[in-house]
């Protein structure tokens, strides 16, 4: 699926109140069977996002924590859930796979086959082509850190889908839609280029991966590069790697 067709959201997320009802919505947004494929770095809120989806489920959000070692946690929705036909939540923390062929060590599959949870990946790009060959079955959000409680996000959803809305709540802050799109869409901004390989990043980023920004500093410490004046103080490292 070209990514050009997908719908786009630019969010301002002021705080952890804006992330639950952020959270709420995308629960009454996902199907069973689908996944939320979320990017960012350490910090971004990659793990709080999706202890707000639990508990808009009806998941207890105390019982839900990062599966950075054990690599995937599941948890029952209560029934009668928030979104009809989703029974389970798996999140999974795809760091520390080297690569798709690992995720039948996982369940990635049965729970893929079986059609009735929705999947929260961190570090998606661990297992992109996998997700890729799931085409509009995945969701994209990228997170990026604004503040100690803000964030700012870019939602991407398949084609003909709009963020469901919640009923007497605030609408999140966004930028101003434009005519004939949904509100809180808004025309996707000139992608700005990796700084190694090219790809398009979020604006303000300079590289698209982890693999990219340490292959830019290897130039560096190998002598690749050459600058013509010293080092100041003012001179700072950039980048924007997954970890």
């Amino acid at each position: 699926m070209s990514e050009t067709r997908r719908i786009q959201y630019n969010l301002n997320i002021a705080d952890e109140q804006a992330t639950a009802r952020l959270a709420a919505r995308l629960a009454r947004t996902l199907r069973p069977g689908e996944v939320l494929a979320l990017r960012g770095g350490l910090g971004a809120g990659k793990t709080t996002l999706v202890r707000h989806l639990a508990a808009a489920l009806g998941i207890d959000p105390d019982t839900v924590s990062s599966p950075t070692f054990v690599l995937i946690n599941e948890y029952r929705v209560p029934a009668p859930g928030t979104s009809p036909g989703i029974s389970r939540l798996i999140h999974i923390d795809a760091y520390r796979l080297s690569g798709d062929e690992e995720l039948d060590t996982i369940g990635w599959h049965e729970a893929i086959a079986a059609g009735d949870a929705i999947l929260a990946i961190e570090w998606p790009s661990r297992i992109e082509p996998a997700l890729e060959a799931l085409g509009d079955t995945v969701i994209w959000l990228e997170l990026e850190a604004t503040g100690e409680h803000s964030r700012r996000g870019m939602l991407r959803l398949p084609p003909g889908r709009d963020l469901a809305p919640l009923s007497g709540q605030p609408d999140l802050p966004s930028q101003p839609g434009q005519p004939g799109q949904p509100t809180g869409q808004t025309r996707p901004p000139e992608p700005t280029a990796c700084r190694t390989c090219g790809k398009p990043v979020l604006p303000g980023r300079s590289f698209c991966s982890d693999t990219c920004q340490m292959a830019e500093l290897h130039k560096w410490l190998t002598g690749q590069y050459i600058i013509s004046r010293e080092l100041q103080e003012k001179d700072e490292v950039e980048g924007n790697g997954e970890r």
